[in-house]
């Protein structure tokens, strides 16, 4: 069986040398989309220089990250790229720019406009042929109402992104769209093909019974200030059985988010920092009031797998996967040494992606969770 996506790595220092590794193990005449997933450690002008000098001729899309999945497994201060033969993909994409304005009116008629062009200009009669990938600002707090706007533009496609990052310095994250890098957006592609696809979300993070309630906040800044009364993290510190926030790790806190329950479904609300007076910063929207409750982590390498199974039921033997999974989870695998492992399950299945600030999937935006697509084989 003939694969027609690529996935390849360079964990090479130069960018320049890095990218030219990169064009050496893709046949660029064939393609017509490369994603391309980088850390910032990399000069971005550079990058963009090196990348036009190897690749003016193709569509080259991606973001900066929080580490890298390609190659190997998972990859840090290194760049994946993954290249989409022209034989068996069409691909069309939008910039959304100044997201930050919230320009709701303007994104839904941008993305009618992409979606009825995409398939006039391939002559797409089965929208069950499309799915789209989202790349967007990871520091931007706009992803909820992006996300909830493009997809109810194209209805009935389904839709899967990541939150650019920035190695966690939470600074700025960048946008790589047609040779330039832009900051303050976000790209949608729309992608059409006859090959076998499904997205998933993989997600190992329950509710326990402890309950808290936001009373205290700053939602624009997705900021909790108080929970049941008491400055945040004390209270947070407090229902995992310490004695002070200055106990918290990274890992433990990847272990341990808060989370939202709505009937069935549980929705995470993963902590990215615990601050100096006792806020908290989340990745995604908080509010005042809202019943929070403390989640744990089950078995992630279980839950990733199951997922992975349960795709192969759907689609067949899997050529390529390419997946958004959450800063936190691989602090959590880094906490518990098994990042090695869960790598090594996603270079089975020819993986390529990248750490986030965010995952995306349909008309939403969450974290803790990992999204992804997964491609088939042709059916012969």
């Amino acid at each position: 069986m003939k694969k027609v996506v690529t996935v390849t790595s360079s964990k090479l220092e130069d960018v320049d040398a890095a990218i030219s590794e990169i064009n050496q193990q893709i046949d660029v005449e064939s393609i017509t989309l490369l994603l391309l997933f980088f850390s910032t450690s990399y000069n971005k002008a550079a990058l963009a220089k090196a990348v036009q000098h190897h690749f003016s001729s193709i569509l080259v899309v991606g973001c900066s990250t929080s580490g890298e999945i390609g190659l190997g497994g998972y990859n840090q201060h290194s760049i994946t790229a993954i290249a989409f033969s022209a034989s068996q993909f069409q691909v069309s994409a939008a910039l959304y720019p100044n997201i930050k304005q919230l320009q709701l009116t303007q994104w839904h008629h941008k993305t009618v406009e992409l979606y009825e062009n995409h398939k006039n200009n391939f002559k797409i009669e089965n929208k069950k042929q499309i799915f789209s990938l989202l790349f967007i600002d990871g520091l931007s707090r706009c992803e909820e109402p992006f996300i909830r706007v493009v997809s109810k533009a194209m209805r009935g496609v389904p839709i899967i992104g990541g939150s650019a990052g920035d190695d966690q310095q939470f600074n700025e994250t960048y946008i790589f769209n047609n040779g330039k890098i832009h900051i303050d957006c976000g790209v949608l592609l729309l992608i059409s093909t006859k090959l076998p696809f499904d997205i998933f979300k993989s997600q190992h993070i329950h509710a326990t019974d402890k309950r808290v309630v936001v009373t205290g906040a700053i939602p624009e800044e997705r900021v909790i200030t108080e929970l049941n009364g008491y400055p945040a993290a004390e209270e947070y510190a407090r229902l995992l059985g310490l004695r002070s926030p200055e106990q918290l790790t990274d890992g433990m806190i990847a272990k341990n988010p808060v989370l939202v329950v709505i009937g069935n479904n549980e929705y995470v609300r993963s902590i990215q920092s615990v601050n100096k007076d006792a806020s908290m910063t989340f990745y995604c929207a908080i509010d005042l009031g809202i019943v929070l409750r403390i989640a744990e982590g089950g078995d992630l390498y279980a839950s990733l797998e199951k997922s992975i199974n349960d795709i192969q039921g759907n689609i067949g033997d899997i050529q390529t996967m390419i997946i958004f999974d959450c800063i936190l989870r691989r602090l959590e695998l880094l906490e518990s040494n098994q990042l090695v492992e869960v790598g090594a399950l996603l270079s089975r299945y020819n993986t390529g992606g990248f750490n986030t600030y965010g995952e995306q999937v349909d008309g939403l935006h969450m974290n803790q969770t990992c999204t992804g697509i997964a491609i088939g084989y042709a059916n012969d």
